[in-house]
């Protein structure tokens, strides 16, 4: 099995309780976990004090602003400090990832690229990348038209094999929380939710964890209180703990 040092780049203004679930369960399946916060000017909102007390056995990176994309700028930071060998798992806060099966099947074997597709898209909530082959792109992952961010990067790499192909399934093994950090601001603004049925079950879920910042544990309960929740799903309760 392979064993990929982990990147993430994390809103400094919001908490994702079911991805810190996530990392500390499957900690072992990576070589280190590195995260580095992005600003985003929320006014009196960060919580990076907060994150880092929960995930101790984390690697926190400072973000140095030198590019014109501030998430381009975080993960080339994260980068220029993690091992120079081995692999890279490039994941997000809302990919969701049922229990270790997903890792015993995806990290099973040594393939150079792979990724997570969505609607046509390779998606950067999910993809593991060998570390030479991202130090022979240009490391550029800002938003490059038509595309989004990752979209130069992936373009510049060798075919990969699709995580389907790998016999883990959307909805039974892993979910993409499309939307999640963008919809905590719609509530903010009063804006309407994309997936709204998908988010106020995952925020009522996400409510369920123990041990939250205050802050954001106001956000979550205002969102409830307005606008509930599904009484049931058809398959994100088996993404969250039994609590």
């Amino acid at each position: 099995m392979i064993k990929p040092s982990c990147l993430l780049v994390w809103p400094l203004h919001l908490d994702f309780p079911v991805c810190r679930w996530n990392l500390e369960r499957f900690q072992d399946y990576f070589n280190g976990i590195y995260i580095g916060f992005s600003q985003h000017h929320i006014e009196n909102q960060d919580l990076s004090n907060f994150i880092r007390s929960k995930l101790p056995f984390a690697h926190f990176v400072e973000i140095i602003r030198t590019r014109d994309d501030w998430r381009d700028d975080a993960v080339n930071c994260l980068l220029d400090v993690m091992p120079k060998d081995g692999y890279v798992c490039f994941l997000e806060q809302d990919f969701l990832i049922k229990d270790k099966t997903f890792f015993e099947k995806v990290f099973r074997k040594e393939h150079p690229f792979m990724f997570y597709q969505e609607d046509q898209r390779i998606h950067p909530a999910f993809s593991v990348v060998r570390r030479d082959l991202v130090d022979k792109t240009s490391r550029n992952f800002a938003v490059c038209p038509p595309g989004d961010h990752f979209y130069q990067f992936f373009n510049e790499l060798p075919f990969g094999i699709n995580i389907e192909d790998l016999d883990v399934h959307k909805r039974e093994d892993y979910y993409h929380m499309a939307g999640l950090s963008q919809n905590y601001m719609n509530y903010t603004y009063e804006e309407p939710f994309f997936h709204p049925n998908n988010f106020l079950y995952y925020n009522y879920k996400s409510l369920q964890f123990p041990n939250q910042h205050p802050l954001f544990n106001s956000l979550q309960q205002g969102i409830e209180r307005k606008y509930g929740h599904p009484e049931h799903h058809a398959f994100l309760n088996n993404f969250f703990p039994e609590i």
